[in-house]
């Protein structure tokens, strides 16, 4: 009957590797939510409340969703566990593999129309390329590579192409069977802060702008400065540390892995910050200065 609320509404779960795309999965999820009608997108953070089991609650979310958007960025393959140093995605424990495999694994109702079939999405990032099969290297993801990818993309100065990208995905899953937002946020939200963005224009405006600013910036806001893939790994390390586990002893291997970091390439940002939050939940002072060694 017409008047009867639909049991199975329409669910779009993302997934994603914290380490390589957490910051974007949450600003895409509220593009989408501008778009689509409320309820509709999952991502973990924002769907699970205090006190929810939270296992359960992710294999029930995969196992109700319509489709699944894989989100693909440049480090989705080579985060490692900082423990094991083994790739997470070859840990059985991985829960983006997982989640994947779950989806893959669940059976569509025989007869099920095309709009509401079980869909999975690899979704590329900035550039971001899709492994391939001996690059992945696991049975039960091999099919990835055979899957046709969107792609979102993103600038410092632009809403573009984010917002053209943002607008293909939502039309893709419109046709899979979701409903749109009848009235719409003007714009999507952009993959930067604002307020990082904002801090940026001010600072070059304030140095004078030009070659001065431009280099001012670089200085402060060089979130990827770091050129040496051994740093990188170090400082990719402590922050899954940091994230994962919650005692003194895991604090001080990240803190031993910021300073590593550092040695190599002192003008690095993100280590520098990383360490001075570790300093403070260890109860010593926050000494490092952006550019010099801790």
């Amino acid at each position: 009957m017409s008047g009867l609320k639909d049991p199975t509404p329409f669910r779009i779960f993302i997934n994603y590797r914290r380490a390589d795309a957490g910051s974007t999965a949450f600003r895409l999820a509220d593009a989408l939510e501008r778009h689509l009608s409320p309820g509709q997108v999952f991502v973990d953070r924002k769907g699970l409340k205090g006190g929810d089991q939270w296992k359960q609650k992710l294999r029930a979310e995969v196992d109700n969703c319509q489709v699944m958007l894989v989100l693909i960025g440049k480090k989705w393959l080579s985060v490692r566990d900082p423990v094991t140093e083994k790739r997470r995605v070859d840990q059985e424990d991985d829960w983006v593999r997982n989640e994947i495999e779950w989806m893959r694994a669940a059976e569509e109702p025989a007869g099920l129309p095309a709009a509401q079939q079980r869909t999975i999405i690899p979704v590329l990032l900035n550039g971001a390329r899709m492994p391939n099969s001996d690059q992945i290297a696991l049975k039960s993801l091999l099919f990835l590579p055979d899957l046709q990818c969107m792609q979102v993309r993103w600038r410092l100065w632009s809403r573009e192409p984010w917002n053209s990208d943002v607008n293909n995905l939502v039309k893709l899953l419109s046709e899979l069977g979701a409903s749109q937002n009848p009235l719409p946020g003007p714009v999507s939200s952009h993959p930067l802060p604002a307020r990082l963005v904002a801090v940026i224009v001010v600072s070059v405006l304030l140095t004078g702008g030009g070659y001065v600013g431009w280099t001012h910036w670089q200085k402060l806001f060089a979130l990827s400065s770091c050129p040496s893939e051994e740093a990188r790994r170090d400082y990719d390390n402590a922050k899954l540390l940091h994230e994962h586990y919650f005692n003194d002893d895991k604090r001080r291997e990240a803190v031993k892995m910021c300073k590593s970091a550092l040695r190599i390439c002192p003008s690095f940002p993100e280590a520098c910050n990383l360490l001075k939050v570790l300093r403070k939940e260890l109860g010593e002072p926050e000494n490092c200065e952006l550019g010099g060694q801790p």
